[in-house]
């Protein structure tokens, strides 16, 4: 499913079952959940191994969370139950990550901390967070100054890895990770002077990567690697012109990784490039399609002898969603993907605080 703020500021979904290699049907039917209005976008991700599907949002306007449990997901049909306020309050949207198949953790900005809540309980039920049994929001890391928009998270080796990076205030990027049994460990401050949120992923055990896009004239993507053995590399400026912050999807093995990224241009177009390892391809690929968002990219597991995909969105001047699909492969170039709308009425409106 992919769910998204309506203009009426409440949450819609639709389905998007895939049925084959290269293709995306969808029922092009929007629906609204009526839970809003909400002041963020929605945040989704799928646990519990599988089988359960969690929304989250924040609420306007006493900037508490609402969240929404689906627990059966079918082609044309999902059950779930009511929205299940969360409390708060929250300063950002919210960003997610599962881990150990049972657990799922939630994160938000707090002033100058990170506001953490979990649910790890029976994953046979359907419930979510039932007043019983609920934690509470606590702050998990002071960064020593007002953070910036939402904070991104990469779980790494279920609940012994938490990569937590934020923006602050003064444009530069900070990271700590949790590390189970030890705590967090001392922030580190990697420079840089961006803007928009953050954007990291995990690549493997081992490795995370982040990537930001510079604040004033200076538009283009900078990147940072961690990894085990080597720690942090330079900030490295990768080119390009950018309004939003990038989506990114990781298509390779964490032997020989592949990173796939797409940020909106200055121009209005999506661009494209890839880091493969440690090597960033020479240039940048505009995409030629017209864009009204930061895009959004996922990648879809499906049965042999098809290779996984990744379906990526965005919105266009109508506040409709428009979809392609890439076949995963050796190959960089995504040039001549087609894109088909979707419908909605939808927005990308940055978050009010």
């Amino acid at each position: 499913m992919l769910f998204a703020r309506g203009i009426d500021n409440d949450i819609w979904r639709t389905f998007v079952p895939v049925t084959g290699p290269l293709s995306l049907q969808e029922d092009q039917v929007w629906k609204k959940l009526n839970g809003g209005p909400f002041l963020s976008q929605p945040s989704a991700l799928i646990w519990s191994n599988s089988t359960r599907l969690s929304v989250a949002a924040v609420s306007d306007p006493d900037h508490t969370v609402k969240a929404l449990l689906y627990s059966h997901i079918e082609r044309d049909s999902a059950t779930h139950v009511p929205w299940t306020s969360l409390s708060g309050p929250a300063t950002s949207a919210l960003a997610m990550c599962t881990v150990n198949g049972t657990r799922l953790d939630l994160w938000t900005a707090s002033g100058r901390n990170v506001a953490h809540n979990l649910w790890q309980g029976n994953s046979t039920a359907d419930i979510f967070w039932s007043p019983d049994v609920q934690p509470r929001w606590q702050l998990t890391r002071d960064f020593g100054m007002d953070i910036s928009g939402r904070p991104a998270i990469a779980c790494r080796r279920d609940t012994y890895y938490h990569d937590l990076v934020v923006r602050g205030l003064d444009g530069a990027v900070r990271h700590s990770t949790f590390k189970d049994g030890t705590g967090w460990t001392a922030v580190s401050n990697r420079g840089g002077n961006l803007r928009g949120e953050p954007v990291v992923v995990a690549v493997g055990d081992d490795r995370f990567d982040f990537f930001g896009v510079g604040a004033g004239k200076d538009a283009a993507m900078f990147h940072f690697t961690w990894t085990k053995p080597g720690g942090y590399t330079a900030m490295e400026k990768l080119g390009g012109s950018f309004q939003s912050v990038p989506s990114v999807v990781v298509t390779g093995p964490a032997e020989n990784p592949r990173i796939d990224v797409v940020a909106l241009g200055t121009d209005d177009m999506l661009w494209h490039g890839a880091l493969v390892g440690s090597k960033w391809w020479a240039h940048w690929e505009r995409l030629d399609v017209f864009g009204n968002s930061a895009p959004l990219l996922t990648k879809i597991e499906v049965p042999p002898p098809w290779s996984p995909m990744v379906a990526a969105f965005v919105l266009g001047m109508d506040g409709q969603v428009n979809h392609t699909l890439w076949n995963v492969s050796s190959e960089f170039s995504w040039r001549g993907l087609a894109w088909t709308s979707m419908g909605g009425n939808l927005t990308a409106e940055y978050y009010r605080s």
